[in-house]
């Protein structure tokens, strides 16, 4: 194939970071990170864009054609996709599970000169992870029920093995996104209750001494990274960071949501992580495969080759999604989880304090 994104290379007709496209496919492209990237090629001009997804409600944008299919739906995507022709490059943003990064790689083998895939940085085996970890760092060693981050890792797998000249894959790994719109990562998943802890004064968890480094990234941030890998030479056959590059401990990451949104400083009840998960093993989870390790990565790659920015920092975000989340009334209210006032008392009772 030779393609236009070909014939604007061999001319040297591109731009700071190759993008030069001028067909491009996002497989998830009215996601949180698609949809802005989409946002963010559309003001640059210049670009045919197809997002494919599922229909589910607020996918037509203007200037952007649209397909539905079921990325889960094996011959269903086949079916929508191989009519399609070529593209100069595909941003998948949602191959999730092995036989989905197969039927890529065979779905688009010889019919794109770049294929982008989303995976995360959680697939770094993070007991033997080196802080800040880069991209040589050994992935694998998954808890076996953390389904999300053990598929990505057997999908980079897929993309490896197929990984050549003719078929560039780029791997992009970004981890804790987030953005207005969305709920915020807490020590139990994500949610908003305890933003309703906060700003009413209520005691917040943290895990061990609460000095477990997090980073954490704008959606703004990382769809800008995803466009400038598109076309980019230099990102061919290669994998990259797009984590935030301000490392705060958790106790930290409640701190500045407090004093970024006008609420009082939080008070920490510091519980060590095995009692906490075996507390509520249920509940804490994500706590034992995600949150208990440092989670701090290396973004020179990145900064380098895909001109990758930090310019979001978690003072401005944290006072932009929390605005957003009371503007739309989406803060639930602590009572609704008995269960964080609970474990708060039961930790009091095993070890003698006496509290209000």
């Amino acid at each position: 194939m030779i393609s236009l994104f070909l014939w604007k290379l061999l001319t040297h007709e591109d731009n700071e970071f190759g993008i030069i496209m001028s067909r491009i496919l996002i497989i998830g492209g009215t996601g949180i990170i698609g949809k802005e990237m989409t946002n963010i090629l559309l003001e640059n001009g210049g670009h045919e864009i197809v997002n494919v997804c599922r229909g589910t409600g607020g996918t037509e944008i203007k200037g952007v054609k649209t397909l539905l299919a079921d990325r889960t739906d094996l011959p269903d995507f086949e079916k929508t996709i191989r009519p399609e022709g070529t593209f100069d490059c595909v941003v998948d943003m949602i191959c999730n599970h092995p036989a989905e990064a197969r039927q890529a790689v065979e779905l688009f083998h010889g019919k794109t000169s770049q294929y982008i895939f989303c995976s995360t940085a959680e697939v770094y085996d993070s007991r033997h992870m080196e802080i800040p970890a880069g991209e040589d760092q050994p992935v694998g060693g998954i808890h076996p029920k953390y389904d999300f981050a053990l598929q990505k890792v057997l999908c980079e797998q897929v993309f490896d093995e197929a990984c050549s000249s003719e078929f560039p894959v780029t791997v992009l790994r970004p981890s804790f996104t987030y953005c207005e719109g969305m709920p915020l990562f807490d020590l139990f998943g994500t949610g908003t209750g305890f933003i309703d802890r906060i700003r009413r004064g209520k005691k917040i968890i943290a895990h061990g001494d609460g000095t477990t480094l997090v980073s954490l990234t704008h959606r703004d941030d990382v769809a800008a990274a995803f466009v400038n890998a598109i076309g980019n030479t230099l990102a061919f056959e290669k994998k990259y960071n797009i984590t935030g590059t301000e490392f705060l401990t958790w106790s930290r990451y409640y701190s500045i949501l407090a004093w970024a949104n006008g609420f009082q400083e939080p008070e920490f009840v510091c519980i060590p992580t095995r009692n906490l998960i075996e507390m509520d093993p249920e509940r804490t989870f994500m706590l034992s495969v995600r949150y208990s390790h440092h989670k701090v990565f290396d973004n020179s790659a990145a900064i380098h080759d895909l001109g990758f920015r930090y310019n979001i920092d978690w003072m401005e975000g944290s006072a932009r999604t929390v605005a957003w989340l009371e503007e739309n009334k989406k803060i639930e209210d602590y009572r609704e989880f008995p269960f964080y006032d609970a474990l708060v008392d039961r930790w009091y009772k095993i070890t003698g304090y006496d509290h209000l």
